[in-house]
């Protein structure tokens, strides 16, 4: 979608790459990427020279995909991968140098939105989004909306196992802590794509049913859609996810649980999304 005076472009900001786009107007994207410089001075300069380079009739809304935490009232960035972009006042750099109206969000909240809009999660009226990867993200989207409350939402954190291992943020027993791939790793002893017991798998089932269910009784979610590389486990995550939801919710209707349609585009459809759908 273009708006009036200048294109809409998207920016997703990854530990390794930075990619920016626009849509081509067939369905698909121009994009360029490059590797993320240490220094957020030098990729802001790369953002904005690749924006550029794609847009050369001049720009009119930027949508920025970013690992957290992100100072949203301040639109500072300070991700936790990246040092060197701690306290980096992005939203209002890009806006000087492109003259434009610039969003900022976190990865997890643009890839719910782009799965929203165009993925397995179309046009929900509540969707809620789990990345299972590194880490555990979540993004919630009410009416076409990020809900980020007073501040924004962890549902990666919520604690399932109170006497669970300890998790970076300080509690115990939070999702990230048991079924993430940093927490899988520090229970068994190898990394995520290795495990292949099945009773392994079947326990972050449980674990995640239970923050789905968690996740049901407060928001009501017509869909929930799970992202991240463990969704190339397929039913042998997705079957026992389904009956453990299916067992602990009660009250409120289950709801469906899909794996991510999107792909590695996720984080840049999302920002496009979050561009074009902010309200000004």
């Amino acid at each position: 979608m273009e708006q009036g005076g200048g294109a809409t472009i998207g920016v997703d900001i990854g530990g390794t790459r930075i990619r920016v786009g626009r849509r081509d107007g067939d369905g698909g994207f121009v994009a360029e990427r490059t590797l993320t410089p240490p220094d957020a001075t030098d990729g802001a300069r790369a953002i904005v020279a690749m924006a550029r380079a794609i847009a050369t009739e001049g720009i009119a809304r930027v949508g920025i995909s970013a690992a957290g935490p992100l100072d949203f009232a301040r639109g500072i960035t300070n991700p936790l991968n990246l040092p060197g972009w701690h306290g980096f006042p992005l939203v209002g750099e890009l806006a000087r140098q492109l003259d434009a109206r610039v969003f900022m969000d976190n990865d997890a909240n643009c890839a719910a939105l782009a799965e929203w809009r165009e993925g397995a999660g179309r046009g929900a009226a509540t969707l809620v989004y789990y990345t299972i990867s590194t880490g555990v993200g979540s993004g919630v989207i009410i009416d076409g909306q990020v809900h980020h409350g007073s501040h924004d939402t962890e549902g990666g954190h919520q604690i399932v196992w109170p006497d669970g291992p300890a998790c970076p943020c300080g509690s115990r027993g939070c999702l990230e802590a048991i079924i993430s791939g940093t927490g899988l790793r520090a229970r068994f002893g190898k990394p995520a794509e290795e495990l292949d017991d099945p009773a392994i798998w079947e326990e972050v089932a449980k674990y995640m049913a239970i923050g789905i269910a968690n996740t049901a009784a407060l928001l009501c979610p017509e869909i929930v859609v799970i992202g991240g590389g463990v969704i190339a486990r397929g039913e042998q995550l997705f079957g026992p996810l389904r009956r453990y939801a299916a067992e602990f919710t009660r009250l409120v209707p289950v709801p469906t649980i899909v794996p991510a349609g999107l792909g590695q585009d996720s984080g840049l459809i999302g920002a496009l999304v979050l561009a074009e759908t902010q309200r000004d």
